[in-house]
């Protein structure tokens, strides 16, 4: 599963998937002021792994995914279900 690089990709992705910040912290097991500080940040590359990982599988149960290999974007694609 490729992970995000910017703020700007968990904008795109949330935007996407049609969620609030809220809903993806909640679902990440994060506060939402978390995601509002990645969301701001122009290198997410200090996150946690986990952390990324956990924010990744909740936009993909959306069907949402980032580009990754060094290219910036999101876009849909079937749920993930675990």
């Amino acid at each position: 599963m490729e992970v995000f690089t910017s703020g700007q990709e968990l904008k795109a992705a949330r935007a996407l998937a049609g969620v609030t910040q809220a809903q993806i912290a909640r679902e990440s097991g994060i506060h939402q002021n978390t995601m509002q500080y990645w969301e701001k940040r122009k290198n997410t590359s200090g996150m946690h792994p986990r952390l990324r990982l956990a924010v990744s599988r909740s936009f993909a149960r959306r069907g949402v995914y980032f580009i990754g290999q060094d290219r910036i974007g999101v876009y849909l694609g079937p749920r993930y279900e675990r």
